[in-house]
């Protein structure tokens, strides 16, 4: 109830990580807005990462070092070990698929 508590009487909110694009940021804290009229749709919501995902630049990587990159590094650097593994596990995977593709 502590959670609770904080929200409610000290309108306490989750810190978005720094890696969080701008983009994405404006997002969460629109979906964290404690008037309900103010927040997003789920249709809403659904076109923004429609949009964000089709502007992917596979050519330049843009999207994957403006965010893949940045929250893989905030994870190994975690004292948490399953999110150093799960970045462990996302790296290997990059590392497969892009020897696949030489």
């Amino acid at each position: 109830m502590d959670v609770v508590n904080a929200v409610l009487d000290a309108n306490a909110m989750p810190t978005i990580p720094t890696w969080v694009g701008d983009n994405v940021r404006q997002l969460v804290e629109s979906c964290l807005d404690r008037e309900p009229p103010n927040r997003p749709s789920f249709d809403d919501i659904i076109q923004f990462w429609d949009i964000l995902i089709n502007q992917r630049d596979y050519e330049n990587h843009d999207w994957f070092k403006s965010y893949d990159v940045p929250r893989m590094i905030f994870m190994l650097q975690s004292s948490e070990v399953f999110l150093q593994l799960l970045a462990t596990q996302e790296l290997i995977q990059v590392l497969k698929e892009h020897k696949a593709t030489d």
